[in-house]
C-alpha cells in the first residue's frame, strides 16, 4: 500500500511527479494507494475536494475518486477500486453529506442519514443545527417547527408532516 506526504512547493517538484516517482521505484510492489485527509493544515486540499464533491452531490467513492488529486494520480496509474473509511465523522463531512442528498431524499431519509451520522444522535437541536448549515435557505421558523417531529420530541408532528414540512427546501 502506497501511502505519501505529497506538499508542493516553490522549489519542490510537482505534485503529480511526486506521486508517480515513488510508484515507478516500487512497480509491482504497489497493490494499493491510500489517502489519508484531514481539515486544515498543510494538507488539506484533497479533504476540502472531497468535502466539495459530496456537497455536489457525488457518492464518498465517486467523490474521493473524481474529486481529489489523490483519486485522479490513483485512478491514472490503475488504481480505480475506492473504498472510503471514515476514522471519524467532523461536523464538516456530515454538512456535506446531508447537503449532497438535496433533492435526492426525503426529508425523513435525510434526517435517518443525519442520525447515522452522529452514531444515534437524533435530537431537536442535532437536526436544527445540521439541517440550517446544510440547507440555508430553509427559514429558522421552519427549523424549530420540525422539532415537534415525534421522532425527536414530544410534538405531534408524523413523518409525512416533516416531509411536507420540510420538501420545498431538501
Amino acid at each position: 500500500m502506497l501511502d505519501l506526504y505529497i506538499k508542493t512547493g516553490p522549489k519542490t517538484p510537482r505534485g503529480g511527479q511526486m506521486f508517480d516517482e515513488p510508484l515507478k521505484a516500487y512497480g509491482p510492489n504497489v497493490n494499493g494507494i491510500r489517502g489519508t485527509w484531514n481539515g486544515g493544515g498543510d494538507l488539506s486540499d484533497n479533504f476540502d475536494s472531497f468535502k466539495a464533491g459530496l456537497k455536489s452531490g457525488l457518492t464518498p467513492e465517486r467523490a474521493a475518486r473524481e474529486a481529489t488529486f489523490t483519486g485522479h494520480m490513483a485512478e491514472n496509474s490503475g488504481f480505480t477500486k475506492v473504498a472510503v473509511i471514515a476514522n471519524f465523522v467532523n461536523d464538516d463531512v456530515i454538512v456535506a453529506e446531508l447537503g449532497s442528498k438535496k433533492g435526492r431524499l426525503t426529508p425523513v431519509e435525510v434526517a435517518e442519514l443525519l442520525d447515522r451520522l452522529t452514531g444515534g444522535g437524533l435530537s431537536q437541536s442535532a437536526l436544527v443545527t445540521y439541517f440550517k448549515l446544510a440547507f440555508p435557505a430553509v427559514p429558522l421558523r421552519v427549523l424549530l417547527d420540525a422539532g415537534a417531529w415525534v421522532r425527536v420530541g414530544d410534538g405531534d408532528l408524523s413523518d409525512e408532516g416533516f416531509n411536507v414540512l420540510l420538501r420545498s427546501w431538501l
